[in-house]
């Protein structure tokens, strides 16, 4: 017979133990909350009775908040912010200065359906896909001159 060490831990001190407790005892509470949401239990049916059913309505709401919510939540925002990129990116046009997603800057020199050719600096042209123009910036020059004037100051 192969004896095994058990292994003790240290005693808590008697508030973390409460604490503990206490927060176990409140997990529970929340998991059984959400749990009874989504569920009818026939167990809180009254003994001797027959339980009642629930109609489908009350088994599908749940799943309709749900689906409501990731509409509104996740979904919609997405939407909006894919079809204002859209209308930037047709909006762009020769000379404009802008800002890739990889963080490229440079002005816009030609523009095909997929393709726009960035000059990022003097006769340094770039190809990069439409969609990876991710903002308009503030011209380069205007920057560098606002940054001299806050070191100035």
């Amino acid at each position: 017979m192969i004896f095994m060490k058990t292994i003790h831990r240290p005693p808590q001190p008697t508030s973390c133990r409460k604490v503990t407790q206490i927060a176990v005892l409140l997990w529970q509470r929340c998991v059984y909350s959400f749990i009874s949401c989504f569920f009818v239990f026939s167990a809180f049916a009254e003994e001797g009775k027959k339980a009642l059913k629930p109609t489908a309505m009350e088994q599908f709401f749940p799943w309709i908040l749900l689906g409501a919510f990731f509409y509104f939540i996740l979904i919609r925002p997405q939407q909006k912010k894919s079809k204002s990129h859209s209308q930037f990116l047709t909006n762009l046009k020769r000379g404009d200065e802008v800002l890739t997603a990889s963080g490229i800057f440079g002005s816009i020199e030609g523009i095909t359906d997929q393709f726009v050719i960035l000059e990022v600096a003097e006769n340094v042209r770039i190809r990069v896909m439409k969609t990876q123009i991710a903002s308009y910036t503030k011209s380069l020059e205007n920057t560098e001159k606002s940054d001299t004037q806050k070191n100035q100051r």
